[in-house]
């Protein structure tokens, strides 16, 4: 019966845990502010990973060499082509800006930033349908941005046409 006790409340732990991580992730989209970004489409698909889209982002590229697994910074400046919400990114720093909006994320390998916002997985239809769209006048994403600069998607649709997103070409895999 002791026995029993332990398993069960291991069991009623772990499942705590990870609607605690859980809780944790989503924070951005409930409490957070809501912004919109220009984006284009990077590859769609993957053959283990299923259907999303894959999001790449202008001025994203640091000045100064970041080693993988820093800590850094990007921040956000107003750009009206991405609506009323609209922002852009300023540059990647690893000094947290003072005040402002930003996003905090992570150097990846070959200095490649990782901020939470990099994929949107969706349906199948809907990822081959999006991919369409997105492909011939890129991508306005909304997201939902923490005080601390953690964000998530909300939602990825297709730029208005009459929407010059004036976006470099696509990044170095």
């Amino acid at each position: 019966m002791r026995a029993f006790k332990i398993c069960l409340a291991l069991c009623v732990l772990e499942i705590l845990v990870l609607l605690g991580m859980y809780a944790i992730s989503a924070m951005p989209l409930i409490f957070g502010r809501e912004i919109t970004i220009i984006a284009r489409p990077v590859d769609p698909r993957d053959l283990l990973r299923g259907n999303y889209v894959r999001l790449g982002y202008d001025n994203l590229l640091s000045k100064e060499q970041i080693a993988a697994g820093t800590k850094i910074y990007a921040p956000l400046v107003p750009d009206n082509r991405a609506g009323a919400n609209g922002y852009k990114f300023e540059s990647i720093t690893t000094q947290k800006p003072g005040s402002g909006l930003f996003l905090s994320g992570e150097m990846g390998a070959f200095s490649k930033p990782i901020f939470g916002i990099e994929a949107f997985f969706v349906p199948v239809k809907k990822a081959k349908e999006l991919e369409r769209e997105l492909a011939s006048v890129g991508a306005l994403v909304t997201l939902g941005v923490s005080e601390s600069g953690k964000a998530r998607i909300k939602s990825v649709s297709a730029l208005d046409k009459g929407v010059k997103p004036a976006l470099s070409k696509a990044p170095k895999e």
